[in-house]
């Protein structure tokens, strides 16, 4: 991997000082025609984000562009691009349907400069229902369990995360309800952690989860390892189409058999993790991080394996502006011929 990323910092210097996006002054620190740093922010400590950023930032520093990862959060990383405090944010795509709809529990944000830099990997809106309470109330959809009264025990994920944020507006935007009107029809609501969720669930104290991951979450063959009849439901076709043209979400099919105890094809909510780039930020500079992602896929894939999905066919779809540098990665004849392609792993 070195080898051939000491061979592109070449490549990329010797284009920053002839000119292609700025001049090399004397010491001073022009990485492709860039000053200074480029400051990544990502998520806490200990999460996948955090993790993928401390790579990205070590691989683009590689190459050639100065790079280091900063702790963040999906909103914050978005207005700070936007704002022009950082240079480049994880995110969701969501937040940018969201921020461009006006969404008042979202901050202000500066769409012109807080620009798509890829879509990196889809976010699969999980609905895990116990078997037997699915039975009992004949639910086959997410608006049958929404309609349930009575004493359910139900997660998400801590308010403020991305998982949390999304469907939070898909029961406000979609079923026109949320977390008040379903603890009056009795329900019992709580907000933990991946790792609580699947406690709880393994040891029959929660009857319903509903959270975002990508598409290898590990709780469905946790649950199936440990004998736990358990179903997921399906979103309803025109509240995804609700959610598309408010938020940029996406449809997602979950395949049968991607799980053992699923039999049937699934449709539910998707989105993407992304990066978003400040427009300001030159071409070349962006060209050369997409190019990264793409070439060191497979290397970041030793600290989140959903990194492994990026691919050309989605990394700038959506309906967001997105970074020159980006356009001119993503729909190179090499890229395009990629797109029919269903993996490139």
């Amino acid at each position: 991997m070195r080898t051939s990323l000491q061979k592109l910092a070449v490549i990329v210097l010797v284009m920053a000082c002839a000119g292609t996006t700025g001049v090399c002054r004397g010491g001073e620190d022009t990485s492709l025609g860039y000053p200074g740093k480029l400051h990544i922010m990502a998520g806490p400590h200990g999460g996948q984000w955090n993790a993928l950023g401390n790579a990205l930032a070590e691989l683009v520093t590689e190459a050639g562009i100065s790079a280091e990862n900063r702790v963040g959060g999906g909103v914050e990383n978005l207005k700070l691009v936007g704002d022009g405090q950082a240079d480049v944010g994880f995110t969701l795509y969501s937040f940018l349907g969201a921020a461009g709809a006006g969404e008042k529990e979202l901050p202000e944000v500066n769409l012109d400069n807080a620009v798509l830099l890829a879509n990196l990997y889809p976010q699969v809106l999980y609905i895990i229902v116990r078997k037997d309470v699915a039975r009992e109330h004949n639910i086959t959809y997410l608006g049958d369990l929404l309609k349930i009264r009575g004493n359910l025990r139900f997660s998400t994920l801590p308010k403020g995360t991305g998982s949390e944020f999304i469907f939070k507006m898909l029961l406000k935007s979609a079923y026109r309800t949320g977390y008040d009107q379903l603890a009056s029809q009795g329900w019992d609501i709580n907000f933990q952690s991946y790792a609580e969720i699947s406690r709880l669930f393994l040891a029959e104290e929660l009857d319903v989860c509903a959270y975002t991951a990508g598409p290898g979450t590990y709780l469905i063959p946790a649950l199936e390892k440990n004998n736990l009849d358990a179903v997921l439901l399906p979103v309803e076709e025109a509240m995804l189409d609700l959610m598309t043209h408010q938020f940029m979400t996406i449809t997602y099919i979950i395949k049968k058999d991607d799980y053992q105890s699923v039999t049937e094809d699934i449709v539910t909510l998707g989105d993407y993790s992304c990066l978003v780039v400040q427009n300001s930020i030159p071409e070349d500079v962006v060209y050369t991080i997409n190019k990264v992602l793409w070439e060191n896929r497979m290397e970041m894939g030793k600290v989140s394996e959903d990194i492994e999905n990026l691919h050309p066919r989605f990394a700038i779809a959506g309906q967001s502006k997105v970074h020159p540098g980006s356009v001119r990665f993503w729909t190179s004849p090499e890229m395009e011929a990629l797109k029919s392609r269903r993996t490139q792993r």
